[in-house]
């Protein structure tokens, strides 16, 4: 399977985000493992102080330009959801970001693209529904200045799918949903990395709802093994959701925690009511185990553990 590897080089975008530290010591290892000679060229604005990878130093809102031969790209420079910038310079990275990546494929005859979305282009799940398909149809706008995140992925995946098509170009969208695991960073806007930083730091968990939002994880582990899936399946042209189907509440997410690490104490702001609707982020991922032969190996308990212990 790892022949499509040797002697290739990959680039990868957003080299110091959670993705591209999963996905860069995924492949070393790989490399390590299976003497593929492959190499990684990694993008970001920060600097890499890794002597296995090449890096260059790169702003994704710029046209990328580099003399390197490049085999494959996965494009995951994206800023986080919530980020403190304007909804103009979040839309302006998302969308400009993209199209840059996808001249450069184009020009330097890449031959293979992973597009990483996210579940955000969804929009809100509706209470009905237990988990969001690939052909699922949101009626939230583009515009909807609630979901400019979401609105600027839904953007960026028809420009990859028009110009793609266009060029020839073979790619897959991964559209990511919630992840834990190694590498996650825990003074995010991820519930499931805070809780872990508060509980090691302070021995609380503090839940600012009501503890009755549903979630599920997948481990970094797994994604990067679900990546790989797609970059090297015969599959092209398809949207495919990438987590996990395993929901947990938030309360009972606290409650794994709180019984790794012993004396932790649970806070919720708010108490369960029956007139608040349960938020749900759960993504149906029965598509892309069925067409790319991926499972899901890790424990959401075992994903946590392994949170607890690593150290970046």
């Amino acid at each position: 399977m790892f022949d499509k590897l040797k002697n290739k080089t990959i680039l990868l975008t957003g080299g110091t985000g959670f993705f591209g530290k999963v996905l860069s010591n995924y492949f070393l290892n790989l490399n390590s493992l299976h003497n593929l000679n492959l190499k990684l060229v990694l993008t970001a604005r920060s600097k890499i102080d890794d002597n296995r990878v090449e890096f260059i130093a790169h702003d994704i809102r710029k046209p990328l330009i580099t003399d390197k031969k490049i085999d494959f790209i996965i494009h995951a420079a994206t800023p986080v959801a919530n980020d403190a910038s304007s909804a103009d310079h979040l839309l302006e990275v998302i969308i400009n970001g993209t199209q840059n990546v996808l001249n450069f494929a184009h020009e330097n005859k890449v031959t293979r693209l992973i597009n990483i979305s996210s579940g955000a282009v969804y929009g809100t799940q509706p209470k009905e529904l237990s988990k969001l398909s690939e052909s699922y149809s949101s009626k939230v706008s583009v515009y909807e200045p609630s979901n400019v995140y979401g609105s600027g992925k839904r953007i960026a995946e028809n420009l990859v799918t028009t110009f793609c098509r266009q060029q020839a170009l073979s790619y897959l969208t991964l559209r990511c949903f919630a992840f834990s695991g190694e590498y996650l960073p825990l003074d995010a806007q991820f519930a499931i990395g805070n809780f872990v930083r508060d509980a090691k730091n302070d021995g609380v968990i503090k839940i600012k709802g009501d503890g009755s939002a549903v979630r599920s994880y997948l481990d970094s582990s797994d994604m990067a093994e679900w990546i790989l899936a797609a970059l090297l399946s015969d599959e092209t042209d398809k949207t495919y959701n990438l987590g996990s189907e395993h929901e947990v509440t938030i309360l009972q997410l606290a409650e794994i925690i709180a019984s790794l690490i012993p004396g932790t104490k649970i806070e919720v702001e708010n108490k369960l009511s029956a007139n608040i609707k349960t938020n749900r982020y759960i993504p149906d991922v029965g598509k892309i185990m069925n067409e790319l032969g991926v499972t899901q190996k890790v424990s959401l308990k075992h994903s946590i553990e392994k949170m607890i212990k690593f150290e970046s």
